[in-house]
């Protein structure tokens, strides 16, 4: 093969990829960022903890199905972790930490937006599902920390450290910048919101967990369409994204 028809290859490669992908997203995602390795990972090793958990009907918040519950949360963000570090180079994981806690990358009328969003979309889904003939869920959990107000700090810290938060640094964090270097940020958004869905498909079937008594799996989609197309927009609006070159 010679040089020209090389660089012809080449060229037509990027145009290729330029014609699907976020222009605003670093093409080097697109070699380090393999959305479907996180995929595997996260569903594997999450599954592996949480199908015994429902097969044994453990409680996923007592002893000991509180460990299984736990180990199965942390697939998404350990399988983020373990990507990091087995492919990207260091500049790249500079940059993923540092958008964790660069607070300067959010506006602040989008902070009404973090807070209020999914408090109004689970208001509305109940609303709905009430309107439709469902019964009100009881909220048990809510219901025994209400009781039991001492007991909210050992929750809101599991929560924080096993809960949705640390989700984030696998879903937004890893797998949407791999997504958004192949597709533009509507079937990025879409791939994951789905995926996000399918992946918290256990826990209707665990006892005592919220969705399990909400039971509203359609929401999860939605809520995930929305984070990922609204995260978009924020690093389009944010001055650091220039950075990510460097």
């Amino acid at each position: 093969m010679t040089n020209d028809s090389a660089g012809d290859e080449t060229a037509s490669e990027t145009s290729t990829i330029s014609l699907v992908a976020s222009p605003d997203v670093d093409p080097e995602f697109f070699e380090y960022s393999n959305p479907w390795q996180f995929f595997a990972i996260a569903f594997g090793v999450s599954y592996l903890f949480w199908i015994p958990l429902i097969a044994l009907e453990y409680d996923p918040f007592v002893m000991p199905g509180v460990i299984l519950f736990a180990a199965g949360g942390l697939g998404v963000p350990g399988a983020a972790i373990f990507l990091l570090f087995w492919v990207a180079e260091e500049r790249h994981r500079r940059d993923y930490w540092r958008r964790l806690v660069d607070v300067r990358r959010i506006g602040l009328r989008w902070y009404a937006v973090i807070f209020l969003l999914v408090p109004t979309l689970n208001g509305l889904a109940l609303l709905l599902g009430v309107l439709a003939g469902d019964t009100v869920p009881a909220f048990e959990r809510a219901a025994e920390l209400a009781a039991d107000p001492v007991s909210i700090l050992p929750y809101v810290v599991f929560m924080l450290m096993f809960g949705p938060l640390p989700e984030e640094l696998g879903w937004r964090g890893y797998a949407l910048d791999g997504l958004q270097a192949r597709w533009n940020a509507l079937g990025a958004s879409l791939i994951l919101g789905v995926v996000w869905a399918a992946w918290h498909v256990p826990l209707f079937f665990m006892m005592g967990t919220y969705q399990a008594e909400l039971g509203v799996l359609t929401l999860l989609v939605v809520v995930g369409v929305v984070y990922g197309y609204g995260s978009k927009t924020l690093t389009r609006r944010c001055p650091a994204q220039s950075d990510r070159t460097e």
